[in-house]
């Protein structure tokens, strides 16, 4: 190999080093025109193209120095990173592997290998790659803070914090690291310490949308769900074309108690669709599926939750009782971890892909290539969302269900899965944007399954405690003022009654009592309990005799837990179906009477129920065999029902070819 090529290359080296990224791309072109087999010629520019987010180029551009020079550990790291970027983690699985292989004292390449993992949802290999890459370089912010990553990813929250406060100590204007500190701050319930990093990330880099977006889904949880409007806002202002920015402030919405808050999200699924659906339209092709009305059906289902999460746990009743001779059943999973409620999921599905760390367009084409005759979304605008991939059009029919019974807003999504009482006569029949047409479910949009749960049902605390307890372990971002306004009312009806919620810890749970203060009810009938496992969460529901719940979005699996619990939940019937859920399940239970029509009514029935102690307890005996008796938890009723709606819609689809 030419000196001169050399020369040149460590000339065009400098200027990379020097951010020179222009000078050193123009040397590296000159190399290659004259010396096309320039290995590190050809590995350099893959760097630039790295650097300027072409990684399909990167590929070709280190792969073809690997084919020339193939015992470099540094090509194979670079690659490795390249593929990782493009959105391929077997791929760059395999190239990182061998450049440790190569050079097992090479922290980049375990840095980078800690990501790929992370990517492929392997999280606790992760957090083994990056104690390597520590160890190697423990002075490293970033080695820290991807370990931190992967701790978290892989449920060791705690470690994950300590990770990040290291990461943050090294380097104080980190603010990267001040953000995701205030992401798992928020993660462990810590809102005020979490509102703290969030702040000082801000401080030191004032134009983040994600750091806005972190602010906000803090805020959210501490039930300030205007503010965390308002920073999401923002968050999608300075970064208009990121559609998990834009999806986290439409599902935020869904809380809002303002009357205009409809309008809002209207207004921003119009965007969403305008931005992330209207430009792909052009690239849906024909679907090969065969046409077959009476075909067995091909059912794809997409989410992250495919795992002990509420979406997950409402899920698995359907998947394990679909019928095998009508219905073939493949899970997309974008899951970042897994746990025994996952391979209940991978037992019962006929076909198994982990899609985390793959690009949309990836994921596609192997829903097609699965021939996919129904796809459903299980997220909406959830964390973790697929709907951009959504609008590609995979299959020929796709769906909407079970991340939360409201449109999404994406025309792309041809139906809608709900039931009578969240959209009773009258309601919209297609989504604000087309599309998204309304299919009621014979009874519920809800399937319970206690899925192991072992916690009985005592008896009602009242009767030892010699008052009454009115609780509500809802997400804290279902309370507002107005709801705590109408708790109070409650209380004051029912003389010397306590109140339990469930809420993370902060300064938000001092507001709240300073609303019920003002309201009538003093500090020390209000008990907060913070998040917690599955199991001590049901105890809970040991020191609560009647459950109260919220607006504008009510309870829902939780309310579902309450009654499994033995304990009754009143509710207000609301103007949305993310309100009508308490409607909908006392429906399905034959307990109407628990359903208010205005807030005075909601207060009448509430401190009827709890006067009457009999009566009380009576139901807290019966409820639960109750619900076990309803079309709550007829899994095989409900897998009957969503099967018959698969097949209409597919029928339609043939019809109309």
């Amino acid at each position: 190999m030419s000196g001169v090529a050399d020369e040149m290359v460590a000339a065009g080296l400098e200027h990379h080093r020097r951010g020179e990224r222009g000078q050193a791309e123009a040397i590296y072109r000159r190399v290659l025109a004259e010396w096309p087999a320039h290995a590190d010629a050809l590995h350099l520019l893959g760097v630039l193209a790295i650097e300027a987010e072409r990684s399909a180029e990167a590929v070709q551009l280190i792969g073809r120095a690997v084919e020339i020079r193939p015992g470099v550990a540094l090509y194979y790291g670079n690659l490795g990173e390249a593929y990782r970027r493009l959105g391929d983690p077997a791929r760059a699985l395999a190239a990182l592997g061998e450049a440790i292989r190569l050079d097992p004292n090479y922290a980049d390449a375990y840095l980078n290998l800690g990501s790929a993992l992370r990517l492929a949802g392997r999280a606790k290999e992760a957090v083994e790659a990056l104690r390597a890459a520590v160890r190697l370089r423990p002075q490293g912010v970033l080695a820290h803070h991807n370990l931190a990553l992967a701790l978290i990813e892989a449920g060791q929250l705690r470690e994950g914090i300590l990770e990040l406060l290291e990461a943050v100590r090294l380097d104080p204007g980190f603010a990267e690291g001040f953000r995701e500190l205030g992401t798992a701050q928020w993660m462990a319930g810590r809102i005020d310490a979490s509102v703290a990093a969030f702040e000082e990330a801000i401080r030191l880099n004032p134009g983040d949308a994600p750091t806005y977006a972190g602010m906000g889904n803090t805020l959210k949880d501490a039930g300030r769900v205007a503010e965390a409007a308002e920073w999401l806002k923002r968050s999608v202002d300075l970064w208009p074309d990121s559609p998990r920015l834009r999806s986290s402030l439409i599902y935020v919405l869904q809380f809002h108690p303002a009357e205009e808050a409809g309008a809002w999200v209207a207004a921003e699924q119009a965007e969403w669709a305008r931005r992330f659906v209207t430009p792909l339209a052009g690239e849906w092709g024909p679907h090969p599926n065969v046409r077959d009305p009476a075909k067995k059906l091909r059912v794809g289902y997409v989410s992250a939750d495919f795992r002990g999460h509420v979406i997950g746990r409402n899920v698995l009743p359907l998947i394990e009782n679909h019928d095998r001779e009508r219905v073939e059943v493949f899970c997309y999973s974008d899951a970042a971890s897994e746990d025994r409620f996952t391979e209940r999921f991978r037992r019962g599905a006929a076909g198994w892909r982990q899609t985390r760390g793959m690009r949309d367009r990836m994921v596609a084409e192997m829903i097609r290539a699965d021939g996919i005759d129904v796809l459903v979304d299980l997220s909406q605008h959830l964390v973790g969302s697929r709907l951009t991939m959504f609008a590609t059009r995979p299959a020929p029919v796709q769906v909407s269900f079970a991340g939360y019974p409201a449109a999404s807003g994406v025309p792309v999504i041809d139906y809608r899965m709900s039931d009578p009482y969240l959209e009773p006569a009258g309601a919209a029949e297609e989504g604000p944007m087309g599309g998204e047409r309304l299919v009621r479910l014979p009874h519920s949009f809800w399937c319970f399954d206690p899925l192991g749960d072992s916690v009985g049902v005592n008896e009602l605390p009242a009767i030892g405690a010699g008052r009454v307890t009115f609780g509500c372990l809802n997400n804290y971002c279902k309370v507002n003022a107005g709801v705590l306004e109408l708790w109070a009312a409650v209380m004051r009806e029912v003389g010397g009654s306590k109140l339990l919620v469930l809420s993370p810890e902060g300064s938000h749970r001092a507001a709240a009592v300073e609303v019920l203060g003002r309201n009538g009810v003093a500090a020390e009938r209000v008990t907060f309990e913070r998040p917690r496992r599955r199991e001590e969460y049901l105890r809970l529901y040991h020191g609560i005799d009647v459950g109260l719940d919220t607006l504008p979005y009510n309870g829902h699996t939780t309310s579902l837990d309450a009654m499994w619990m033995g304990v009754p939940v009143v509710t207000l019937a609301g103007k949305t179906s993310v309100g009508r859920a308490g409607v909908s399940q006392l429906s399905n239970l034959g307990m109407t009477e628990l359903i208010a029509s205005n807030a005075e009514e909601f207060v009448r029935i509430a401190a009827e129920w709890a006067r009457d102690l009999p009566r009380l307890g009576e139901v807290r005996r019966a409820l639960r065999m109750r619900m076990e008796a309803s079309p709550l938890m007829d899994a095989k009723g409900f897998a009957r029902g969503i099967e018959k709606a698969y097949r209409s819609m597919w029928r339609k689809y043939c019809e109309a070819g």
